[in-house]
């Protein structure tokens, strides 16, 4: 039972991405007693086994391993889902239909899971949005319901931010602004949010971590509100990219070369619009060099930069963005046409429109 209960926690806990600081912190017990249990070197007092199912939502049968089956099938829905979800383009119409099916196929099984709750919630969101000039209300009605529960039943803080987000963003469709308030209510502040109160820390080399941290999570959400409709302006867009520049220096920032990219295609996008080829052109340029910069790093998961404070990052934001070439090619068919058609007959961007 000790060598199949510590494995167990082990699992669930990589299975969540959590770490054995955050279980510890959850149940009010050390570090080093998680430590204990996974190596199988002890086991937890009996009254925190409720808890510790509680925190990875499963059965306490199933954390001690009596229910693998129902395990592998949930975990087995989960994976088809998700590869399902992959399809683009002229199959998404098809894909939300039998994904929908798929998935209320599944919460018939498992009706309180709610990684299948927030899973179809995501497609009924989708689904309403789809060709449409005004969202199926009645979908986007029961999309925030399961999203509602799904939150209930989620035991990951970081999955229900995330269905907090598109909750809100549902909530704001439908006209739900009392809903919308409420949930905004009950949720922290900027200055009291996790990644500015984890900055408060003795540790030095802690203290760096979660400062860099903090600070990438705040210019990601600075760029979303700006991006939200707030202004035209592509020059808060290139002063991003000067803040970037000035709080970690270099030309070379790894993985987060992705931020870059980003701020610059935003900047690019608002230059075409008000048609300034020149500048469009130039932030496109810069964009596409931050994408290779990021390509090459993620491909060979490097995780170099040259600031000393954001090397010190080892958490990525909540909206951190995997840039593709097709968010690049997208960028570029909004431009208007002669910007674009400068940019597509260019050698240098072949490979983006291949």
């Amino acid at each position: 039972m000790q060598i199949k209960l510590g494995d167990k926690i082990k699992a669930l806990r990589r299975r969540d991405g959590r770490k054995q600081e955050d279980l510890s912190a959850a149940l009010g017990v050390t570090n080093q007693a998680v430590s204990r249990w996974e190596a199988n070197k002890g086991y937890p007092d009996m009254e925190l086994i409720p808890a510790i199912a509680n925190y990875f939502h499963v059965s306490i049968d199933e954390l001690f391993g009596y229910d693998n089956d129902r395990e592998t099938r949930l975990a087995s829905y989960i994976e088809e889902i998700d590869r399902m979800r992959e399809l683009e383009g002229d199959q998404c119409k098809t894909a939300f239909e039998e994904q929908e099916s798929y998935l209320r196929k599944a919460l018939a099984e498992f009706p309180n899971e709610w990684k299948l709750q927030m899973r179809l919630a995501w497609v009924l969101q989708s689904k309403a949005y789809y060709n449409k000039k005004e969202p199926d209300k009645d979908v986007l009605s029961e999309s925030a319901a399961l999203y509602e529960q799904a939150r209930k039943n989620c035991g990951d803080e970081h999955w229900k931010e995330s269905m907090t987000e598109s909750l809100a963003g549902v909530y704001t469709q439908l006209g739900e602004d009392e809903r919308r308030e409420k949930l905004a209510l009950e949720s922290s502040p900027v200055n009291i949010s996790r990644e500015m109160l984890m900055c408060y820390h003795k540790d030095d080399e802690k203290h760096k971590r979660y400062t860099a941290e903090a600070v990438l999570a705040l210019i990601h959400s600075l760029a979303w509100v700006i991006d939200w409709g707030w202004t035209d302006s592509p020059d808060v867009f290139v002063s991003l990219t000067g803040l970037y520049k000035s709080l970690f220096g270099g030309k070379d920032y790894g993985i987060f070369s992705s931020d870059m990219c980003k701020l610059y295609m935003r900047a690019a996008a608002r230059f075409a619009k008000r048609g300034d080829k020149a500048n469009a052109l130039e932030c496109f340029g810069s964009a596409y060099s931050h994408y290779l910069a990021y390509t090459d790093s993620w491909n060979k998961k490097e995780n170099r930069q040259t600031s000393e404070l954001l090397s010190k990052a080892s958490t990525k934001p909540y909206r951190f963005i995997h840039i593709s070439k097709d968010m690049l090619k997208g960028c570029v068919e909004t431009f208007p046409d002669g910007i674009a058609n400068t940019i597509k007959n260019d050698p240098k961007y072949a490979t983006i429109f291949e």
